[in-house]
């Protein structure tokens, strides 16, 4: 397309009066679409009518028809015979495979589409998959068209099989769809764009997505339905693993997690950088407490170091989940410079932080009072349990003596906080936190 051509010419030279042949920084990247006319061409460019105007429609056909032009990587013939060894390697002597090892096969970064695709394939629902059950439906589905693999999808979709999409079933589908592309959405935004989606698949108002209504709204968009097929394929084909090192050098390299990688370390630098200064923090808040105590015996030291780096991360915690802050800061520019897109994961792990330093906190408190300070005449004969559960000694505290039964509290507390915020907890759809 002759706009595309000029468009692609334009930027190329602005980018290479910007940066010549070193490579392309976030500033830089900027100013090539603050450079003049490069904006308004992408716009004519997405703008198809040339009303003036480019609708949600007209977008989503472009960003789909961006990744048109790449190869197809569906399922041929070495493919099959690819996932066929795959499946010999996997169940051994077995004749059958189960769904554990099913998902070794298929891989999808959330287990949602796995477990619909095995029920799919388990057309007895015998709870696992034979040799020729897998080859008869790869090979039925290396062999279909746009129209098979849209059922397909469909079959996906429709969880309770039905035949109907019904809402929950969409919603559902969305919340998986969300966590495989690792998109953070709240459950009020998850909701609405299902309820948009949902409403405009059913037009029929019938309260439920059929076949045709799917169907109807895939084909208004050739490019997301072709990159759909794409995407179908791709969960279906594993990558074939690469042949491994032949070099001593290449073998140590191998051993070396991603995370320690070059490309991982470039890319992910703002977030590193945020994480080695938190771990800093609380070091050094832990060191400096210990040495503030180092005439106090070891239970003491510990206990107060784990304290000072709990008066920090209490208040950390907040500052993380400041979202309209965070917000104003991502519109100005300072992802930059903060990792605040991973704010979530940052709240989660302080809290991680939080629950471990109270543990060792109130067990270094637990073993001074059982050990040292319990039945002390310097400190008043008093039992473990009038030091723990009352203010009878009158020490320790804002309020003297209610430092230590109040903290009993506080770890009781937490301990069931910490439970309750666990995965399995929040599955069970009981409340979450």
């Amino acid at each position: 397309d002759e706009k595309q051509i000029d468009f692609a010419e334009q930027v190329e030279s602005v980018a290479y009066v910007l940066c010549g042949e070193v490579a392309i920084t976030p500033e830089k990247f900027y100013q090539i679409f603050q450079a003049k006319g490069i904006v308004d061409k992408l716009f004519r460019l997405v703008d198809q009518d040339l009303d003036g105007i480019v609708t949600p429609d007209q977008a989503m056909e472009f960003l789909a028809s961006l990744s048109n032009a790449r190869p197809r990587t569906g399922i041929d013939k070495s493919n099959l015979e690819w996932l066929e060894q795959l499946f010999r390697q996997t169940v051994g002597n077995e004749r059958e495979i189960r769904r554990d090892d099913f998902k070794k096969i298929v891989i999808s970064k959330n287990p949602f589409f796995t477990e619909r695709v095995f029920q799919i394939f388990d057309k007895d629902n015998s709870g696992s998959i034979s040799l020729q059950e897998f080859i008869d439906a790869m090979h039925q589905f290396a062999g279909q068209s746009p129209d098979d693999k849209i059922r397909f999808l469909f079959r996906v979709y429709d969880i309770d099989g039905d035949g109907l999409i019904q809402h929950r079933e969409l919603q559902h589908v969305m919340r998986a769809c969300m966590e495989e592309n690792g998109m953070k959405f709240s459950e009020e935004q998850i909701d609405d764009l299902t309820m948009a989606l949902f409403e405009d698949a059913d037009s029929e108002n019938r309260g439920a997505i059929t076949y045709e209504a799917l169907k109807n709204q895939l084909e208004k968009h050739g490019g997301l339905l072709e990159n759909l097929s794409i995407s179908i394929d791709r969960w279906l084909v594993p990558p074939k693993p690469k042949p491994p090192p032949r070099s001593l050098l290449g073998k140590i390299s191998a051993l070396r997690p991603y995370q320690l990688s070059r490309p991982y370390m470039k890319n992910n630098y703002v977030y590193l950088l945020f994480l080695t200064f938190f771990v800093a923090i609380n070091l050094g808040l832990f060191i400096s407490r210990a040495i503030q105590y180092r005439a106090s015996n070891g239970f003491v030291i510990v206990a107060r170091a784990c304290g000072q780096c709990l008066n920090f991360n209490c208040m950390f915690i907040l500052v993380l989940m400041l979202r309209q802050s965070i917000t104003f800061l991502r519109t100005h520019g300072f992802s930059m410079f903060l990792p605040l897109d991973q704010h979530i994961y940052f709240h989660k792990l302080t809290g991680v932080f939080i629950f471990v330093q109270s543990i060792v906190h109130t067990l270094m408190h637990l073993l001074n009072f059982s050990v040292i300070v319990a039945d002390n005449p310097e400190f008043g004969n008093y039992t473990l349990t009038e030091w723990l559960l009352t203010d009878k000694p009158k020490l320790f505290g804002l309020v003297q003596g209610v430092a230590n039964p109040t903290g009993i509290a506080l770890i009781i507390i937490l301990v069931i906080m910490f439970i309750c915020s666990q995965p399995f907890v929040r599955r069970g759809g009981c409340f979450e936190l």
